[in-house]
C-alpha cells in the first residue's frame, strides 16, 4: 500500500498471528563478569537450548496471539529506539517460528473477528488500538514536530513566560471586565459566531498539538500520527498517537500533558495582551484577539477539567497513579447501582471517591449536553425562529446517533476480547498449560534506554549557524533604520459640495430633461411640471386686477351726465310716488272716521307713505353723491386694490415659472434613476435631483485616537479605494475634526483630506483604506508603537 510508510495498512490492526509455544520454557541469568542479562529457550519437542537476544526475548514475551502489529511496533520503538517495519516484524517472527519457538495462530477465532471488524469501521491508517469510526489519521508528523523540537530554547523560554504573561492578562480583564466581555458580545450576536467559533476553536487545538507533538519529540517519543476526531461525528478536532509517549515515564508524561495545557494559556494570555493593545485603534484586529483569547481560555478550563478524558485529566491520573480512574469509578458506580457489593481490599474512603468521582462525571456530562442544546436552540430561535428550533433538535438527534455509534463500536471491540480470552484460557487448560499462560503474559519491560548524548556539530552546523548569526544581525540593523509612521484607517468618499434640488411648488412631471451621471450647467432645465390649478387662479387674478383698476379710473374721472340725469330721474320718481301715498293716507284716514274702514288698512298706507319717503332720501343722497367729487380715502382704497392683484398676478406668474426647474449650479446629477420619474406628483420641498460638484472628492478618514498625535494639517495621504485597488492616490490633510467619536471599533478623529478627482474616478460612498505620513522612527518603534502605548498607558494605570 502507497502511504506514509511501507506496510502500513489495515492488518497492522489485526492480531498479530503469533504466540509462544505452549512447550517452551524461557529463563534468564546475570552475567557475572558483564553484569548484563542473558536470555535462553528451552524447546519442549526437540529439548534444544538457545540463546535469545534482547530483541528475540521481548518477541517472546509480547507476542500472545492477540496484541497486534500496531501496539507491538510501538512498544519496541519505544523500548529500543529502532524502527520496525511490517515486513521486519514477520521476518523476525517466522525466524522464532522455524526455531521452534514461536507458533501461529492463524486460526484464532479472535482473529478473524477482528480483522472483520476493523475492515468495517476502522480507518486503517489509525495505529491506535484505541480508534473509533470517527478517527482519521491525516499524516506522519515525524520530521515536523523534529523540526520544532529543533527550536527548544525558544519553547523553553516561552514556557517560563507563561506565569508572566498570565498575570498580566489577569490584571487586563481585571480593568476592562467590561470591555472584554462587551467586545465578545458584540462579536457573538452576530449569526456567523457558529462558523466563527469553530474556526477558532480549531485553529488553537492544532497548535496545542503541534506543542505538544514537538515536546513529546524532545523527550524522546517519536509520535507517528497526527489525525483527526470527529466529535459528534461533525465537529473536527485533532489528535496525536500517544502510544509512544504512554512508554515514557511519568514524570516525562505530566511535563508533556502539562505542554498543552501551558500552551493554551500562552494563547490566551498572549492575545489578551494584543486585544488591549490593539483596542484603542480599532478594527477587525482587536476583534479578533478578543475571540482567540476567550475561546483559548475556555479551551483551558475545558481540558484541565477532571471529570473529562482531556489532557488534564490525564496529567491528574499520572500524578495520583492512577490510570484507569475514570474506568474504575464509572464501573465502580454501575456495580454499586446494579446493587452489588464493592471488591473486599477496596477500602471505604476509596469506594466513597469513587462514587463521588464517577456521579460528578454524569452529572457534568448531563449539564454540559443540556446547556449547548438550549444555547444553540436559543441562538437559532432567535435568528431563524422554527425553523432553528428544528435545527437544534436535529443536531441534538445527530450527536445521539454519533454516541450510539461509538458505543456500539466499542461493545463490539469489548465483546470480541472478553470471547477471546475465555477462548484462551480454555485451550490453555485444555492442554495443562497453565505454564503457557504464564510465559505468555508479558514480562515487565525492560529498563528504558537512555538517550544518547548528542552528536558534535558538524561543520555544515556551524555554517547554519554562521547565517542564522548574519539574518539576526541584518534583522536588528533593519529595526534601528529610520521609518515613516504612517497611520491609518477606512475612509469614505464625500463630495466636496452636494445642492439638492426640491420642487418649490407642486405639479405633475411632464418633462425631465437629464439622467444619472450628466453632467449640467447652471440654469440648464432639468424638469418641467403641470399645474392647471396654478393656471387657473393666475387667470382669474388677471381679470380682478382688470376690474380694480377701472373701479379706481371711474373715481378718478367723476359721474357722467347721463349718471347725473339717471340720478334726477330718480329723485323725481321717488317724490311722485311720495305724493300718491301722502293722498291714499288721507283718504284712508277719512274714511276711518266715518267707520267704512279699519284701523288696520289705515296703519298699512301710513307705512307705505313711510317708505315712499326713504326712497326720496335715499335718491336725493345718490344724486348729491354722484355729482359731488371722490375722496382721497376712497382713492387710496380703490389704488390699494389694484396693488393687492397687481402683486398676486405677479406671485402666480413666479409660480408658472418654478414649474420649470434648472440646476442652481454646475455638478453632475447623482440621484439614482431620475429619468425614469415621469408622471410622478411632486409636492412642495419634495426631491427632485442632487447635483455634485465632483471635480474634488473629499475623503474622510477615520484614524484612530492613539495615532492623532502623529498627524497634523498638511501632511500628505496615500488612499486605496477599493474600486481601485491598484491606484495609490496622493492628496494633503486638509481639517482634521475638533472632538472624536464613538463606533464598534473604538473612538476615532475623522480627518478630512481633498484630492483631485478630474477623471471622475472617486464616486460619493466609495470606501477603502488611507495612510497619513506621519513623524520619522526607527522601524522598531513604527511597529511596536501598539505596545508602547499599552504599557505607557494601561499598565500606567494599574499602579495607585
Amino acid at each position: 500500500m502507497a502511504g506514509r510508510r511501507q506496510g502500513f495498512e489495515a492488518r497492522e490492526h489485526e492480531p498479530a498471528n503469533y504466540r509462544l509455544r505452549s512447550d517452551v520454557t524461557i529463563s534468564s541469568a546475570t552475567n557475572p563478569q558483564t553484569g548484563t542479562k542473558q536470555y535462553y529457550v528451552k524447546s519442549g519437542e526437540t529439548g534444544e537450548v538457545f540463546e535469545l537476544g534482547e530483541e528475540e526475548y521481548f518477541f517472546c514475551v509480547r507476542l500472545d496471539g492477540r496484541v497486534s502489529f500496531a501496539e507491538f511496533r510501538h512498544a519496541f520503538e519505544a523500548h529500543f529506539g529502532a524502527r520496525l517495519t511490517f515486513e521486519k516484524f514477520v521476518g523476525f517472527a517466522d525466524d522464532l517460528v522455524r526455531m521452534r519457538v514461536l507458533e501461529p495462530s492463524a486460526g484464532d477465532a479472535f482473529a478473524k473477528a477482528a480483522s472483520a471488524l476493523i475492515e468495517d469501521i476502522l480507518d486503517p491508517e489509525d495505529t491506535d488500538p484505541r480508534a473509533t469510526p470517527f478517527r482519521r489519521t491525516l499524516f506522519d508528523p515525524s520530521r515536523l514536530f523534529d523540526a520544532l523540537a529543533a527550536i527548544a530554547p525558544l519553547g523553553r523560554a516561552l514556557e517560563f513566560s507563561v506565569l508572566p504573561l498570565l498575570v498580566a492578562a489577569i490584571a487586563i480583564f481585571a480593568h476592562n471586565t467590561g470591555a472584554a466581555i462587551g467586545d465578545f458580545r458584540e462579536i457573538a450576536r452576530d449569526l456567523t459566531i457558529f462558523v466563527i467559533i469553530p474556526v477558532a476553536a480549531i485553529a488553537i487545538n492544532l497548535i496545542v498539538r503541534l506543542i505538544q507533538g514537538a515536546t513529546a519529540h524532545r523527550a524522546g517519543a517519536e509520535v507517528r500520527g497526527l489525525g483527526v476526531i470527529f466529535v459528534f461525528g461533525v465537529l473536527p478536532r485533532f489528535y496525536l498517537d500517544e502510544n509512544a509517549i504512554r512508554a515514557l515515564d511519568d514524570r516525562t508524561q505530566r511535563r508533556i500533558y502539562s505542554a498543552s495545557l501551558k500552551t493554551r494559556l500562552f494563547i490566551g494570555s498572549v492575545t489578551m495582551i494584543l486585544w488591549a493593545a490593539l483596542r484603542p485603534t480599532g478594527g477587525w484586529p482587536a476583534e479578533f484577539m478578543s475571540l482567540l483569547s476567550h475561546l483559548a481560555f475556555v479551551s483551558f478550563a475545558w481540558a484541565a477539567i477532571p471529570l473529562l478524558k482531556n489532557d488534564g485529566y490525564t496529567w491528574m491520573t499520572l500524578v495520583l497513579g492512577q490510570p484507569q480512574l475514570r474506568e474504575r469509578s464509572l464501573a465502580f458506580l454501575s456495580m454499586r447501582l446494579r446493587g452489588k457489593k464493592p471488591p473486599s481490599e477496596m477500602a471505604a474512603l476509596d469506594q466513597t471517591l469513587a462514587l463521588l468521582y464517577g456521579l460528578a462525571t454524569l452529572l457534568f456530562l448531563a449539564g454540559v449536553v443540556v446547556a449547548l442544546f438550549i444555547f444553540i436552540s436559543v441562538k437559532l430561535e432567535g435568528a431563524l425562529g422554527g425553523p432553528g428550533v428544528v435545527i437544534a433538535f436535529g443536531f441534538l438527534a445527530l450527536s445521539l446517533a454519533w454516541y450510539l455509534t461509538s458505543l456500539r463500536a466499542a461493545e463490539r471491540v469489548r465483546r470480541a476480547v472478553r470471547e477471546n480470552m475465555r477462548e484462551s484460557v480454555q485451550k490453555g487448560a485444555a492442554a495443562g498449560g497453565a505454564a503457557v499462560i504464564q510465559l505468555a503474559q508479558p514480562a515487565k519491560a525492560p529498563p528504558r534506554a537512555q538517550p544518547t548524548a548528542p552528536l558534535k556539530p558538524t561543520k555544515k552546523k556551524l555554517w547554519l549557524r554562521f547565517v542564522w548569526s548574519g539574518l539576526a544581525l541584518a534583522f536588528l540593523i533593519v529595526l534601528l533604520l529610520p521609518y515613516r509612521y504612517k497611520p491609518g484607517g477606512e475612509f469614505e468618499v464625500l463630495p466636496n459640495w452636494r445642492h439638492q434640488v426640491n420642487a418649490r411648488i407642486e405639479g405633475e412631471i411632464a418633462e425631465i430633461f437629464v439622467k444619472e451621471g450628466q453632467w449640467v450647467e447652471k440654469g440648464q432645465p432639468l424638469v418641467r411640471l403641470n399645474n392647471w390649478l396654478l393656471e387657473r387662479q393666475l387667470a382669474e387674478s388677471k381679470a380682478e386686477l382688470d376690474r380694480s383698476r377701472a373701479v379706481l379710473a371711474g373715481l378718478l374721472d367723476g359721474a357722467t351726465r347721463e349718471e347725473i340725469a339717471f340720478a334726477e330721474s330718480q329723485v323725481a320718481s321717488a317724490a311722485s310716488r311720495l305724493g300718491f301715498k301722502k293722498t291714499e293716507l288721507d283718504r284712508s284716514e277719512l274714511l276711518l272716521k266715518e267707520g267704512i274702514t279699519t284701523l288696520r288698512a289705515v296703519e298699512a298706507k301710513r307705512s307705505e307713505y313711510g317708505a315712499a319717503l326713504a326712497d326720496l332720501q335715499v335718491a336725493k343722497a345718490n344724486l348729491a353723491v354722484v355729482k359731488a367729487k371722490a375722496t382721497e380715502a376712497d382713492l387710496d382704497a380703490a389704488r390699494a386694490q389694484v396693488r393687492k392683484f397687481e402683486n398676486e398676478v405677479a406671485f402666480r406668474q413666479e409660480d408658472i415659472e418654478r414649474l420649470n426647474i434648472v440646476a442652481p449650479s454646475s455638478g453632475a446629477v447623482v440621484t439614482a434613476n431620475v429619468d425614469l420619474r415621469a408622471g410622478a406628483f411632486l409636492k412642495t420641498g419634495d426631491l427632485v435631483a442632487e447635483i455634485e460638484d465632483t471635480r474634488t472628492a473629499r475623503i474622510v478618514i477615520n484614524l484612530a485616537e492613539a495615532d492623532l498625535q502623529y498627524v497634523k494639517v498638511g501632511d500628505r495621504v496615500q488612499a486605496k479605494p477599493w474600486g481601485y485597488s491598484g491606484q495609490l492616490l496622493y492628496g494633503k490633510v486638509a481639517d482634521i475634526a475638533p472632538s472624536a467619536d464613538e463606533s464598534k471599533a473604538g473612538r476615532h478623529v475623522r480627518v478630512v483630506t481633498e484630492l483631485p478627482n478630474d477623471d471622475n474616478k472617486l464616486r460619493p460612498q466609495m470606501s477603502g483604506y488611507a495612510k497619513v505620513e506621519g513623524e520619522m522612527m526607527q522601524v522598531w518603534r513604527a511597529y511596536l508603537l501598539f505596545f508602547i502605548r499599552f504599557v505607557q498607558v494601561e499598565v500606567w494605570s494599574w499602579f495607585p
